[in-house]
């Protein structure tokens, strides 16, 4: 939970541009990175529980839920994310896909 030298900090740094609560546009796209790619020394080794765990645990460092409640597949989309808003949709600035 402390700040290293690849990770953002867990809790709340507004020194910090990449602190968790203002790095993820959206809380479920912080579960996918953390699915993916944790723990660091063995990626993909949590179980669902585990890594919903993880999730309300950073997002209540970062005062973004209370630090009782529980996260779980029918309420993480539901979770506003603080940085959201700086995020830029350039596809839909652009009115053009690639594809």
């Amino acid at each position: 939970g402390e700040e290293g030298p690849i990770q953002p900090p867990v809790g709340p740094n507004k020194n910090y541009a990449k602190a968790a609560g203002q790095h993820w546009p959206y809380a479920p796209t912080l579960f996918g990175y953390i699915q993916r790619a944790m723990p660091f020394n063995a990626p993909k080794s949590l179980s669902n529980d585990e890594v919903y765990a993880v999730v309300a645990y950073i997002l209540s460092r970062n005062k973004i839920i209370p630090e009782d409640q529980k996260i779980d597949q029918s309420n993480l989309a539901g979770i506003k994310m603080p940085g959201k808003d700086k995020f830029i949709d350039l596809w839909a600035q652009q009115k053009d896909k690639p594809y």
